[in-house]
This record gives C-alpha cells, sequence and structure tokens, in this order.
C-alpha cells in the first residue's frame, strides 16, 4: 500500500479530531437551508392569501416571522463561518512544524527560488478552507431537495433548473480544463520573475561595478513582458468567465420568471408560486454558482496542496525536541566506510567511496583544489548531503542525512559562507538558546573575537543578520568561529575558517587555532593555506570526490 502523505494523514486526523465540529457546521447548514426556505414561503403567504384578502394582520405576522427566520439565517451563518476559521487555524497548527522542518531540509536537498513558498501554500489553504467556496459544498445536497420542490410545483420550472444546473456544471469543467494550464503558467512565470529579481538584488554590488545594468535590465523586462502576457492573457480569461457567469444569472432569473408566467396564464401555478419558485431556483444553483465563481480560488488551493504534499513527503525524520541528554564528555572519534554521494540535476559524482578514520581528538586538514569535494565531505560528515551512500560514524553513532545523532550541542561548524539569522551577537553565538553570558563570552575569547565584538555599536547587544548591522566578512568569520566553539564542542569543523582574514585577523585566528587544539576536541579543517597545517596531525588531498593521499606533515 502506497504511503499517505503527511500533509493529508494531518488533514485526515484533524477532521477526525474535529468531528463534532463538522457535525455541527452540516447541522448549521441544515438549518441554514431549511430557513431560507421562508422567503418562497412568505411570496406565496403575500401572493396567493394576502392579496387576495387583503388581510393587513396576516402580512404583518408573516414578515415579522420572515424576519425572525432570516435573523436565525444570519446566526447561524455566523455561527458557520466561525467554525470553519477555528477549523483552518487547527489545520494550520497541525501541519505548520512539519512545514517549517520540511523547507529547512528542502533547502539544504535542493534550494528552491522562494524558500518561504509552504508557507504561503498553508495559508492559502487556510483562507480556502474559511472562503464561501467552502460553503457550497455543505449546501450542495441541498441542490437535490430544492429540485425536488421546483418538480412538485411543476415538472416544466425543474427541468429548467436543471438545464441552468448543467450549463453551470459543464462550465466549471471547462474552466478547470482549459484556464488551470494558463493560471499554471502565470505561476511559473511568477516564480520565473521572482528569482531573477532576487538573484539581481543579491548581487548588486557586483552589477553597478561591472556595469552590467543595462544588460540586466533588459533581460529583466523580457521576463517581466512574458510574465505580463500570459497574466494578461489570464485576467482577460477571467473576466470572460465572469461576464459570462452574470450573464448566466441574469438569465435564469428572467427566464424562470417567464416560463413560470406562462404557467400562470394557463392556471398550472398561481402568481405566488412563480414568484417563490424564481427564488427556490435561485438558491438550488447557489452553490454550483459559488463553486463556478470560486474555482480559480479551489485550482489555486489544489496546486498549494498538492506543493505541500509533495514538500512533506520527503522522507524526512520525525524531529523530537526534546533536552540534549547522553552528550559525549571525550573527543569524538569520525569514521566514514565507502561514503558516496551524486548531485540531483545534473547527476554527477561528488564524493566517490571516502574511507577516512579520523581519530578522537586529532586535527586533520584537507586539502584539494576548488570542486575536489572538500566541502561535500564535511556536510557528509555532518548528516547534511543528500543523496549519499555509504556509512559515517561518529564514534559508534551511525550518521545518516537529516538524521544525526542528538548531540547538536557537542558538535562545532563553520561554513565557508558565514550568514546570521537576525538577531543579536550574543543571541547568534549561543544559536539562539539560552544566552549565558559567561558562556557567550568565553567562546568569543577562544575565537580571538571578544575585543572586535566589543567594538561594534552595542557590543553583543548589536543587531546583526539580514535587518541588521552590516559587517565585513571577516567579522562574520570570527564571530561565526565563536558560534562554533559556544558550549565546548566535542567535534570541530572549519571550512576555510582564515579565507576572509586579513594578516592581523589569520594572527588572531592561529592563537585561537592553538587554543582549540589544545581544549580537546577532534578538529577538521578545510583550507587551502599553509600557515596553520604544521598545526595539524594528519593532511589529506581530495582530488575528484576523494583520498588521493596523505601528506607528511613536512611536505
Amino acid at each position: 500500500m502506497q504511503r499517505q502523505s503527511s500533509s493529508l494523514r494531518a488533514l485526515y486526523s484533524l477532521l477526525f479530531e474535529l468531528r463534532r465540529e463538522l457535525i455541527l457546521v452540516g447541522a448549521l447548514s441544515l438549518a441554514v437551508n431549511m430557513l431560507m426556505l421562508s422567503p418562497s414561503l412568505y411570496m406565496l403567504q403575500v401572493y396567493d392569501r394576502v392579496m387576495i384578502s387583503h388581510n393587513e394582520l396576516t402580512l404583518a405576522f408573516s414578515t415579522v416571522l420572515l424576519v425572525m427566520m432570516l435573523t436565525l439565517v444570519a446566526w447561524f451563518e455566523q455561527l458557520r463561518t466561525g467554525l470553519l476559521v477555528s477549523l483552518g487555524i487547527a489545520f494550520d497548527r497541525s501541519i505548520q512544524s512539519e512545514i517549517f522542518f520540511s523547507s529547512l531540509h528542502g533547502e539544504l536537498k535542493k534550494p528552491s527560488a522562494n524558500p518561504l513558498q509552504g508557507v504561503f501554500d498553508l495559508a492559502q489553504i487556510r483562507q480556502f478552507i474559511t472562503s464561501q467556496g467552502l460553503f457550497a459544498l455543505f449546501d450542495a445536497p441541498w441542490f437535490f431537495i430544492y429540485a425536488g420542490v421546483l418538480f412538485l410545483m411543476h415538472p416544466l420550472l425543474g427541468f429548467v433548473g436543471l438545464l441552468f444546473a448543467a450549463i453551470q456544471v459543464a462550465f466549471i469543467v471547462h474552466s478547470k480544463k482549459f484556464a488551470a494550464p494558463l493560471i499554471q503558467a502565470t505561476n511559473q512565470q511568477q516564480v520565473r520573475l521572482q528569482a531573477l529579481q532576487q538573484s539581481q538584488l543579491r548581487n548588486t554590488e557586483s552589477i553597478q561595478a561591472l556595469g552590467m545594468l543595462p544588460t540586466l535590465k533588459q533581460r529583466w523586462a523580457t521576463v517581466y513582458g512574458e510574465w505580463h502576457a500570459t497574466h494578461s492573457h489570464a485576467e482577460h480569461d477571467a473576466q470572460k468567465r465572469s461576464s459570462f457567469t452574470k450573464f448566466m444569472r441574469y438569465t435564469q432569473q428572467s427566464l424562470s420568471l417567464g416560463v413560470g408566467a406562462v404557467l400562470v396564464i394557463h392556471g398550472d401555478i398561481s402568481a405566488g408560486a412563480m414568484i417563490a419558485t424564481n427564488i427556490l431556483m435561485t438558491r438550488m444553483l447557489q452553490p454550483l454558482d459559488s463553486l463556478t465563481g470560486t474555482w480559480r480560488a479551489w485550482l489555486n488551493m489544489q496546486a498549494a496542496l498538492a506543493r505541500v504534499e509533495t514538500q512533506t513527503n520527503l522522507n524526512i525524520p520525525p524531529h523530537d525536541i526534546r533536552p540534549v541528554t547522553n552528550l559525549p564528555t571525550a573527543p569524538i572519534r569520525v569514521r566514514t566506510v565507502g561514503l558516496r554521494a551524486k548531485s540531483a540535476e545534473p547527476a554527477f559524482d561528488i564524493l566517490t567511496g571516502v574511507s577516512i578514520d579520523i581519530a578522537a581528538g586529532s586535527a586533520v586538514a584537507l586539502l584539494g583544489n576548488s570542486g575536489a569535494g572538500k566541502t561535500s565531505l564535511a556536510l557528509a560528515l555532518l548528516g547534511l548531503l543528500p543523496n549519499s551512500e555509504g556509512n559515517v560514524y561518529w564514534d559508534a553513532e551511525a550518521v545518516t542525512y537529516l538524521s544525526t545523532p542528538d548531540w547538536h550541542s557537542a558538535i562545532g561548524y563553520l561554513p565557508q559562507q558565514v550568514e546570521f539569522i537576525s538577531g543579536t551577537v550574543a543571541q547568534n553565538i549561543a544559536r539562539f538558546g539560552s544566552v549565558n553570558a559567561d558562556a557567550v563570552v568565553a567562546a568569543a575569547v577562544s575565537a580571538q573575537a571578544h575585543d572586535m565584538i566589543l567594538r561594534l555599536p552595542k557590543g553583543y547587544d548589536t543587531l546583526i543578520g539580514p535587518q541588521g548591522l552590516a559587517i565585513s566578512s571577516g567579522q562574520k568569520q570570527r564571530i561565526g568561529l565563536a558560534r562554533a566553539l559556544f558550549g565546548g564542542p566535542k567535534l570541530l569543523i572549519l571550512d576555510e575558517p582564515d579565507s576572509h582574514l586579513d594578516d592581523a585577523g589569520e594572527m588572531a585566528f592561529k592563537e585561537a587555532f592553538e587554543t582549540i587544539k589544545s581544549s580537546g576536541c577532534t578538529l577538521i579543517l578545510i583550507t587551502h593555506r599553509k600557515r596553520l597545517l604544521s598545526l595539524c596531525d594528519r593532511l589529506f588531498v581530495m582530488e575528484s570526490g576523494r583520498i588521493a593521499r596523505e601528506l607528511p606533515q613536512s611536505f
């Protein structure tokens, strides 16, 4: 049996947990539709009794009763809307954590143009759940009841109602078949436009300095023009369908009156029945009319749900957020056996059978040209490299993609490109956990970054990240090293840690490296420079995704 997607499982579980609320929504829909028969009954009373008897008391009583019924309709619809809003919020809460984790892991596996798409999709699904389109699903069963009442009034009226219903159903099917590809094309063009705009915004300095602005402006204008043409076509198509919907609604109301008038002339129904059946027919077709008006939202919701299902069905191990226990108290031994990895698109070998044994407490350097696989190996050792095969062990613990042991606070990692989350320096160093001032300062001192941090406008309280102070690449590396050293890691992986440092920064980092090595942790260093190699115990050269050879320390 195929494994159900996690989003559908969450939805089914939610519907089961909220079955009482759904039953109540159904009961309120039943009450609303029953009470909506009152306008038709009122018309029958007015035209067939009041107009003939001229009894004002009957008119007054009927009017008061009608107002009471419509007041109940308004109240019940308000309650129904509130329940659906609660249902949408509950759905959001049931899956938002999984969306958060899958978004992060999806970016690790394959970076996307819009990493927040999952959040937007979840909001779109929630909005549809609370929209008028969902009411049509609860009101749809009453179509047959209203149709039956019309047939009781006169078979011809029933057939007229079914004719207009068939036209609306055909229109909905036609809209889904021919409009869906147009909407999909518009969305794809919009994603492409957003990706191009984001890439240009991330490279504004290079664009200005290298004179690429005119060419890129023309390129952007071309992509924008393609999107605008597709979008305009979609909007024009939507306007035509909206006009057709209005035409059918007005035609139905007029023709139903015309057919009723013919029946009145022949004495088959009364004048009151003519007005009442017009109201009944409009009410019968209202769910279909609602679906016709919300078909575009329905298509977008279906696409959003499909993306959520795909995103939350990535075979990502469950995340159990709990206090970390049984942390290693000694340096970690790292071992790989036959480690292989391929890139997703296009497919080619990143790592080819890497087997390495790094003794606990040793310092190892990975050397090699750009593209040799050094960073990929570092990610594989951390359990962050997708499409990998083979075995990685921390001591006796097996490490696989995205399923690293619960030792995160015992691991330190400095990536090649250091970026920070919006927050203070202290929060970033403390990895957004509990900010222990002594531990934060100790990590900064070990990284030779303490004095540099104190020179920032607010010291450790300086806001950095996308919404904070713009700091240099060298400052980023030193603060990033402090973050990696926070808590005294037992395994430390540094990827090009001195690539953006000046001479003073390199000397400070060398002192930090000596301190780190003496602190008692397993150290894996990726570097192109020879200044730190004398401090390493073993030197490995990587070529084409494999360990080509081991160099002597005296090379």
